[in-house]
């Protein structure tokens, strides 16, 4: 039977995943179907910048005193308004306006993220660290499936009008599910007395509280490259398949639905294993099964159209990056004080949303420039230093 505090972190992960992608790999996918060039498909990264400033919006909602229930239904109602506005605009006539209403959908989703980050780094222990970090990377995934493969198979069968439409009917309803769930459990947002003492409490005690010096460096570095290669690589994957020559069906089909089961197993086993041999061997070796997976994109650029090979491709892609992403996830609720958790969350959500949001945003001039060959061989060469600062040397000097 499962218990409701894992439910409630479900429920967070699902909805986290479900409004990241709609702003990031669902638009991306939109865009790249309109023939959207793809300089300013890497351009459009620059939307999810509010996650790169989740820290400074942190303070700022924790300094309005509203209940938490007030903040959640501000956040998802600014959602709710950019899905209805983005049915009714042209991705080739009005990329502007397009632009303005997935940024307010970022801002939105980073709201909404802050609080439901809060509950769960209040119901992860020591204890449970694994398992909480299964459990939200398992809804996460169904989040990201929802409003990725889901979405773009629709957009197969009707017009996007009606998948941006279907996508605020579910997201209400996923609304509705964590607000009845969530009833009396989450936790208030009224501001700490820290809170109050201006700009040493504000930022830089959380930031103390977490490390100091090189350490500090240290986590900073991992949390930027650790998943780098990754980010980039998901702004090229809808233009290369699709130039490949695979339609709408077969890349929700393939690259998402199985991609998105074989994440689930990844997150399932990645938790346990994780809650065996522990959070640094599990960055170390998540890290580097899923760098070599990104080799596996440079055959697809060279064999071409395959529909076996892209299964094989993105199963193996979904699965071992979900692993790495459960480490990643375990390391970062870590080094978070329980008093300061909202605001040390955020923070580092910050330092991930660079990662995320600023770098990515070169992929397509890369991809312009370069070979689809060439552009995965980089990426997967951007993607080592990360893994090298996960090495057992790197992570118990500095760790």
């Amino acid at each position: 039977m499962i218990s409701k505090t894992s439910l409630q972190v479900s429920l967070c992960g699902f909805m986290s995943g479900f409004c990241l992608l709609l702003s990031g790999n669902t638009l991306n996918f939109w865009l790249a179907e309109s023939n959207v060039d793809l300089v300013t498909l890497g351009l459009f990264t620059l939307v999810a910048l509010p996650y790169s400033f989740k820290y400074f919006i942190s303070i700022l909602t924790d300094k309005i005193n509203f209940p938490l229930k007030r903040w959640l239904l501000i956040a998802q109602c600014i959602i709710l308004v950019c899905l209805m506005g983005l049915a009714r605009l042209n991705p080739i006539d009005n990329k502007k306006a397009i632009a303005a209403l997935a940024l307010a959908l970022a801002i939105g989703s980073v709201i909404q993220d802050i609080y439901l980050d809060k509950l769960r780094i209040d119901k992860t222990h020591l204890s449970n660290r694994g398992a909480s970090a299964s459990g939200y990377i398992v809804g996460y995934r169904f989040g990201m499936l929802s409003s990725g493969a889901g979405l773009i198979l629709l957009s197969s069968l009707v017009n996007w009008v009606t998948v941006f439409y279907c996508a605020s009917a579910l997201f209400l309803c996923i609304s509705m599910a964590i607000h009845r769930v969530a009833e009396n459990t989450f936790p208030s947002p009224s501001p700490s007395k820290y809170l109050a003492r201006g700009f040493r409490a504000n930022i830089i005690r959380p930031i103390l509280k977490i490390a100091q010096g090189k350490r500090l460096i240290y986590i900073i570095s991992l949390i930027i490259l650790y998943r780098l290669a990754d980010n980039l690589l998901a702004v090229l994957v809808n233009p290369f398949q699709l130039h490949l020559g695979f339609n709408a069906a077969e890349i929700a089909t393939a690259s998402k639905f199985f991609g998105t089961t074989m994440a689930i197993i990844g997150g399932i086993l990645g938790g346990k294993i994780l809650q065996k041999i522990g959070t640094s061997k599990s960055l170390y070796y998540f890290g580097l099964i899923h760098l070599a997976s990104h080799i596996l994109f440079i055959v697809q650029a060279k064999i071409g159209y395959n529909l076996t090979l892209l299964y094989i491709v993105n199963g193996t892609e979904s699965l071992t990056g979900s692993m790495a992403m459960i480490a990643y996830i375990a390391y970062i609720t870590g080094l978070c004080n329980k008093r300061y958790g909202t605001t040390q969350y955020a923070l580092l959500s910050s330092i991930m949303g660079l990662s995320r949001t600023l770098l990515p945003a070169s992929a397509g001039t890369i991809a312009s420039y370069a070979s689809w060959e060439a552009c995965f061989i980089i990426i997967t060469i951007i993607g080592i230093p990360g893994v090298v600062l996960t090495s057992n040397r790197a992570f118990k000097k500095l760790s």
